[in-house]
């Protein structure tokens, strides 16, 4: 028998509780608070169980719906890989869009239309250079 049920036995005994409404009640809620503060059996890292409105999905659990990505936008005409990591976006009151390129280490610039102006800067530490960029904006 659970410590907790034997001591509520043990406190009906001591003050003659007879009455079997009142014992069933006090078991009923003893058992009930029991089951609420209990541990789920799943561990949840810290991390991620002090997040708010976390819900943890069962791993055999069907999608509700799935992504495809489609294509809405072309920058550029080439072949080669232009762009490798994508860190901050800007557009100037011209049109033009500034990416910026951290695995690169260069901000690619592309005209209203889309299509490849110029690159800006390498990576290094001297004029002109970028060493983990950032954010970018336009004035």
């Amino acid at each position: 028998m659970p410590s907790f049920l034997k001591n509520i036995s043990d406190s009906c005994k001591a003050t003659k509780l007879v009455h079997p409404l009142r014992a069933s009640v006090v078991i009923t809620f003893c058992i009930l608070f029991q089951a609420c503060t209990s541990s789920p059996d799943i561990e949840i890292p810290e991390e991620i169980a002090g997040i708010e409105n976390v819900v943890v999905i069962p791993d055999d659990s069907e999608p509700e719906q799935v992504l495809q990505p489609k294509k809405v936008a072309e920058f550029g005409d080439s072949e080669n890989v232009l762009i490798g990591w994508i860190r901050s976006i800007a557009v100037d009151d011209q049109g033009r869009v500034f990416i910026a390129d951290s695995e690169q280490e260069m901000i690619q610039v592309f005209g209203p239309d889309g299509g490849y102006l110029q690159s800006v800067g390498r990576e290094g530490d001297g004029p002109g250079e970028f060493r983990g960029i950032t954010q970018i904006r336009t004035d």
